[in-house]
């Protein structure tokens, strides 16, 4: 298994184009970041949410990047249309070669509504002691100055599009993560 590279500081190409060099930045410190942790040069990257400029291939040549994931309408929309959509890749006129997303899978992975991340065993992300608890209980764990925060400590499950949820259950998780894992493979 090989770790992608990732932009430097997740910024967007096709709104960074109006400024080259900030692309060039994003791909030079995130493969600079990648050596020093990973002691190794990498092959490919996925784009900071997918976005993908054609400007962008030379930067990307330039620090060794052979191959870019992006987002499914950048293969779709492409000129020539591929004939496998993004169930095959396809080759920029600068050499790189683009892998898009696969609808279906981005949907079962990042979806609250139709995938995973919806399961109601799952733990709750927007409920937080630091809101949930009294006062004066997390009083000593908030910011200093009273204000109420996110501690990351959440005892609730997803539960539902309710206010009312139920504790937060480990093993419940773990097996819909097992059911999930088979299901996508």
């Amino acid at each position: 298994m090989r770790l992608l590279l990732a932009g430097a500081t997740h910024g967007y190409f096709p709104i960074l184009y109006v400024n080259e060099k900030a692309i060039k930045a994003q791909i030079a410190v995130g493969v600079q970041t990648y050596e020093k942790y990973l002691g190794k040069k990498p092959r490919g990257i996925w784009l900071p949410e997918c976005g993908y400029v054609p400007e962008a291939d030379k930067y990307l040549k330039e620090f060794g990047i052979e191959y870019v994931i992006l987002e499914s309408h950048g293969i779709l929309y492409a000129n020539p249309t591929p004939i496998y959509g993004t169930f095959a890749p396809i080759v920029s006129p600068d050499g790189v070669i683009a892998f898009g997303r696969d609808l279906e899978s981005s949907r079962q992975v990042w979806s609250s509504v139709c995938g995973y991340p919806g399961d109601y065993n799952y733990r709750e992300f927007y409920r937080d002691i630091g809101y949930d608890a009294d006062y004066e209980y997390i009083k000593p764990y908030i910011a200093h100055n009273g204000v109420r925060v996110n501690t990351g400590i959440k005892y609730h499950r997803i539960t539902g599009e309710t206010e009312n949820k139920d504790l937060y259950d480990v093993q419940w998780a773990m097996d819909s993560v097992e059911k999930q894992a088979r299901s996508f493979l």
